[in-house]
C-alpha cells in the first residue's frame, strides 16, 4: 500500500483472498470521503470496499462491517516508512513484498491518557502503542489473555508479578512514575508502580504499571 499505483479514481487496499485474514491487495473504486481516523464502514474482508477517502481504507470493523476506523496508508518507502502526524507505519517482519501482511498506518496513544476513540483502548503491540479495538474490557484482576482484552487504562501481565490473579494473565492499570505508588495500592498495599520500560523510548518516561514490588 506504499506504492498506490492503482488507475485514477482507486487506491490499493488489504483484502481477504480467502478466510478471515488479510493476505493480499487489490485495487477498488474510491467512493467515500471519510478522513484518517474517522469512522466507517467496509464491504467485509473479501471485498474491501468501504467509505473512507482517497488516502485511507477501512480497518478494525465488526462482524456487520460496521464501526471501523480510517486508517492512512503508509508513504516513502519500505526502508523508511512515513505517517501523517499522530499515526505509525506498521511494517511487518515478514518480507512485506511478499503481500500477505499489509504495510498500514496505526493511530499512535499514551495509556496514561486514554486517547483513543469509543470502542478502542491503546494497547502495545511489541514496537509501539497503538488504538486497537477493544475486545472483552476486561477489568483490573480479571484474566486476559491478548492486549485488546483489557478495558482502557489496563495492560494484561503475566500472574506472577501480581496477586488475586487465578489465571496465567490478568489485567493491570499503567500509572505514572512521577506521581508515586500511590494510585497502585489503592488496589492493592503490595503493588507498587514499576517502570513498563527498560529503557524507554521519547514520550513514555513516565509510563509504569501496577504490580508486586520485585
Amino acid at each position: 500500500m506504499i506504492l498506490q499505483d492503482c488507475p485514477e479514481g482507486e487506491k490499493c487496499v488489504p483484502h481477504a483472498s480467502s478466510g478471515t485474514t488479510w493476505n493480499h491487495y487489490k485495487c477498488v473504486l474510491i467512493t467515500g470521503d471519510g478522513a484518517p481516523g474517522e469512522s466507517c464502514t467496509s464491504t467485509g474482508l473479501l471485498a474491501a470496499h468501504d467509505d473512507c477517502d482517497a488516502t485511507s481504507f477501512c480497518a478494525g470493523f465488526d462482524a456487520n462491517n460496521q464501526g471501523g476506523i480510517c486508517h492512512p496508508f503508509c508513504s516513502g518507502d519500505f526502508m523508511t516508512p512515513e505517517c501523517i502526524e499522530g499515526w505509525g507505519c506498521a511494517v511487518p517482519d515478514e518480507d512485506p513484498f511478499l503481500c500477505e501482511i499489509p504495510v498500514y498506518c496505526v493511530q499512535l496513544c499514551n495509556p496514561l491518557a486514554s486517547d483513543c476513540e469509543a470502542g478502542s483502548v491503546c494497547g502495545w503491540t511489541g514496537s509501539t502503542f497503538t488504538c486497537v479495538a477493544e475486545s472483552v474490557a476486561a477489568q483490573a484482576g480479571e484474566p486476559c489473555a491478548a492486549l485488546d482484552d483489557c478495558g482502557a487504562g489496563l495492560q494484561c501481565m503475566s500472574s506472577e508479578f501480581l496477586s488475586d490473579c487465578d489465571d496465567v494473565s490478568c489485567c493491570t492499570p499503567y500509572c505514572s512514575l512521577m506521581a508515586g505508588d500511590g494510585a497502585c495500592q489503592i488496589i492493592d498495599p503490595n503493588y507498587v508502580c514499576e517502570p513498563f520500560f527498560m529503557s524507554p523510548p521519547p514520550g513514555y518516561e513516565d509510563l509504569g504499571v501496577c504490580g508486586l514490588a520485585p
